[in-house]
C-alpha cells in the first residue's frame, strides 16, 4: 500500500511517502515565506514530480490543534488529492505526533507546543503497557496554567517519572515550575504523523480541533 503523509505547521512544513513501510521520499521546509498551504503545494509538486505517482491508498495528516485557517487548508488539499486518487484520509492530532519522540523509560509525558497565539496547547499522557492512555483532555493556558496542572501531579510526577515534549525550546521550558523534569525538544514531520498512524493513533474524524470557538464560527 502507498500511504502519503502530509504536516504543517508555522515553523515547519513537511510531505512523506511510503510504500508499506519504508520511505520512498520526503521533503521539508523550515522557510516558510508564504502561507503554510502554499508552502505545502509546492512540496507535493516536488514529491509528484519525483516519483510519479499512480496510486495513494491513505493520506495521513494533523487535525490539530492549532490555527484553524491552516487546518481547514490542509484537510482541503488532502480532500482533493484523495478525490483524485480514490484515497481514504485519517487524521491524528498534534500531540499523538509529538509522543513520537518519547523516551521508553518515562511513563508520563507532557505534550505542548504553540502556533501563532500566546497560549500554549498542552495534553498529559500516561503510558500503559505500550500504549499512551490519556490523562488530560487537550487545553490551552499560558504560562500560569501550566503551573498549576504540574503542582496537581507533581509528586505523581517525581515518583514515576514525567517528560515533557514540545517542538521547539519555549520559554515555559526553562520555568522553574518545570526545572526537574526530562525535556524533549524536537520538531515534528511528516515522518512522525505517518509513524503514530502505523501505531494506531489514527483516525476517520476530520473535523479540525480548534480550542478558540468565537474564529471557528465565522
Amino acid at each position: 500500500m502507498v500511504f502519503l503523509s502530509l504536516q504543517s505547521s508555522n515553523i515547519c512544513v513537511s510531505v512523506s511517502l511510503h510504500d508499506n513501510v519504508n520511505l520512498l521520499g520526503y521533503f521539508a521546509t523550515s522557510k516558510i515565506e508564504k502561507k503554510q498551504s502554499e508552502s505545502l503545494l509546492q512540496l507535493l509538486e516536488k514529491l509528484f514530480l519525483k516519483f510519479k505517482i499512480k496510486k495513494i491508498d491513505k493520506i495521513y495528516l494533523s487535525r490539530g490543534p492549532g490555527s484553524y485557517t491552516s487546518l481547514r487548508a490542509q484537510l482541503a488539499i488532502a480532500k482533493g488529492i484523495a478525490l483524485v486518487f480514490n484515497s481514504k484520509i485519517e487524521t491524528i492530532t498534534t500531540f499523538d505526533a509529538l509522543l513520537q519522540n518519547s523516551s521508553n523509560s518515562y511513563k508520563y509525558f507532557f505534550t505542548i507546543f504553540k502556533e501563532n497565539r500566546p497560549e500554549y496547547y498542552f495534553k498529559i499522557f500516561k503510558r500503559v503497557k505500550n500504549k499512551f492512555v490519556d490523562l488530560s483532555k487537550i487545553s490551552s493556558g499560558e504560562i500560569s496554567v501550566i503551573q498549576t496542572i504540574i503542582e496537581k501531579y507533581k509528586l505523581t510526577f517525581y515518583r514515576e517519572k514525567l517528560e515533557i515534549i514540545a517542538d521547539m525550546n519555549y520559554e515555559i521550558l526553562r520555568n522553574d515550575c518545570l526545572k526537574e523534569f526530562k525535556k524533549t525538544v524536537r520538531r515534528i514531520n511528516a515522518k512522525d504523523i505517518f509513524m503514530a498512524s502505523q501505531k494506531g493513533m489514527s483516525n476517520n474524524i476530520t473535523e479540525p480541533i480548534y480550542l478558540f470557538s468565537h474564529y471557528a464560527k465565522k
